[in-house]
């Protein structure tokens, strides 16, 4: 969810040629990847365990690449 809405604003950003509106988004960017790492890993771990953490090792955070061996 977080890297579909930040890939429409990004495209926007570079539709409107707004140099500040691309580096806010950057910014905003590594705010937001702070804040779930906090915040929803732990809620996560929390609610699932070791099965989360066996997902996390597989799977990246935010861009979806594809699977990690």
């Amino acid at each position: 969810m977080v890297f579909g809405a930040f890939s429409c604003y990004f495209a926007l950003a570079i539709f409107r040629n707004s140099l500040q509106a691309v580096l806010v988004l950057i910014l905003f960017f590594f705010v937001i990847r702070f804040y779930l790492q906090k915040t929803e890993e732990k809620r996560l771990w929390n609610d699932f365990g070791q099965e989360y953490e066996d997902y996390r090792k597989s799977t990246a955070m935010i861009v979806p690449w594809p699977t990690k061996k």
